[in-house]
């Protein structure tokens, strides 16, 4: 009976793979929606064509989209990273890092030496579903800082004066609020009408008046 074999580059919000067997290149978001559409349709194509295994490559089993596939009984086997690039390199000498390239990659390493892939051991539903939880979650902490990284260079940008003076005490939920009451110095005016978030404010670093705001701006 035939097999099924997926590379996959793995990504922080978006994977992409290469289903040999359709020849075929797609785009897997991280959301569970997106991974769970992704998973059944590999599923029904394994169903349709009576394949007797479908192999997920790639080059770690750490990531929420491989804890997934586990749950789904796939077999999961990995490379590693250093041989792949140098296979890429072997091929591709001049071009730069391409994800579907790399997903195609990795099915080629296969196709050419299965014995330098590691097949990982199934898991049990329950562990597959931790692994999941434990990943999504690890996945979250890193968007979260990207967005508040994201947040204060926004933020340095448009109001510099108060950016370098209170940069050691902003966080996330502030700088959000601060960019939606007044995305350039210009806006300071509008501050009048947000009462609650001018107390958060005031409180926050010691202003009395909207005039004080706008001076430290």
């Amino acid at each position: 009976m035939s097999q099924i074999v997926i590379g996959v580059d793995l990504g922080v919000r978006t994977c992409v793979s290469f289903n040999s067997n359709k020849q075929e290149i797609k785009k897997v978001s991280q959301d569970a929606e997106s991974l769970e559409s992704w998973l059944n349709e590999i599923l029904l194509q394994k169903q349709a064509s009576e394949a007797s295994e479908v192999f997920i490559l790639s080059e770690t089993f750490k990531h929420p989209l491989i804890y997934a596939a586990q749950a789904y009984g796939f077999t999961i086997a990995t490379i590693n990273p250093v041989q792949v690039s140098k296979l890429r390199a072997a091929f591709h000498l001049c071009d730069a890092k391409d994800d579907a390239r790399d997903a195609k990659a990795i099915v080629e390493f296969w196709n050419a030496k299965k014995e330098s892939f590691r097949i990982q051991e199934p898991v049990s539903e329950e562990v597959a579903t931790l692994q999941q939880l434990v990943s999504f979650r690890q996945h979250l902490v890193k968007s979260c800082t990207a967005s508040s990284n994201k947040l204060r260079q926004h933020l340095r940008i448009a109001h510099p004066t108060f950016y370098a003076k209170y940069t050691g005490t902003l966080n996330r939920q502030w700088i959000m609020k601060m960019l939606m009451i007044a995305p350039t110095s210009l806006h300071v005016e509008s501050l009048d009408g947000h009462k609650n978030e001018l107390r958060y404010l005031f409180k926050l670093f010691g202003f009395n008046t909207v005039e004080e705001l706008t001076k430290a701006m």
